[in-house]
Order: C-alpha cells, then structure tokens, then sequence
C-alpha cells in the first residue's frame, strides 16, 4: 500500500513539477514576447517622433512657400486689380461718351425732321407764290 502511496505522491510531485516548469516556460516565453513588443512599441515612438519632426519641417517649408507664393500671387492680384479698374474707369466714361453722342443723334434727328418740315413747308409757300406770279402775269398778258 505504501508503494502505490509513494507511487501517488511521486507522481503529484512530478505533475507540479511538469506544471511549475510548463508555468516558468510561459513566463519566460510572455517575458520575451513582452521585451518584444516594448521594444517594437519604442521602435514605432521613435518613427513617430521622427516623422512629427519631419512633418514640423514640412510645415514650416509650407509657411515659407505660401509667403513667398503669396508675395508673388498678391503682386500678380494688385496689378491685376489695378487693370480692372482702369477698364473699368474707361468703361464707365466711353458709356457715358456713348450716351451722350445718341442723346445728341436723337436732338440731331428731330431737328432734321423739323427741317424737313420746314424746307417742304418752304417750298410749298415758294410754289404757291410762282402759281400766283403766274397767274398775275397771265392777267397783265391779257
């Protein structure tokens, strides 16, 4: 009976073992895998901050471009603007030069019809006058 005890007990003994060795081997397996994953976690922060520096450059590259594209695009603008209101300056005058030619050519067509009038009206008088020259010569004739 006390073999099979000593059996018993041998085995347990050897069943913690084998769990208490199984359990270190996973600690030890976890350790390595977390040393790992730190390690890769402190890999990527150190990209990170890398590329935040590059990034910080890039903007401030960006800033530097946009004042000088900027200085040029608003140059560019002001004699642009400038263009704009000179045409526009001379729109507005040669439209009132316009304007006032037709309301001139308006005048000067009523004032050519009155003419007209008047010159019909003027020819009319000169030919009733020779009717009536005529007709005065006719009596003195006779």
């Amino acid at each position: 009976h006390m073999a099979n005890e000593t059996k018993i007990e041998r085995s347990e003994r050897f069943c913690t073992a084998y769990e208490y060795k199984k359990a270190l081997s996973t600690l030890e397996e976890s350790e390595s895998e977390l040393a790992e994953m730190q390690q890769g976690i402190a890999d990527q922060l150190a990209k990170a901050s890398e590329l935040a520096e590059e990034i910080k450059a890039k903007d401030s590259e960006l800033v530097e471009l946009g004042k000088k594209r900027g200085g040029a695009m608003s140059k560019a603008h002001d004699v642009a603007k400038a263009q704009e209101d000179a045409l526009s300056k001379e729109l507005v005058r040669l439209s009132t030069v316009w304007k006032n030619k037709e309301e001139a050519l308006g005048k000067d067509r009523q004032a050519l019809e009155s003419l007209k009038k008047a010159c019909a009206q003027g020819l009319k008088a000169v030919e009733h006058k020779r009717k009536a020259q005529d007709e005065a010569k006719a009596a003195l004739d006779q």
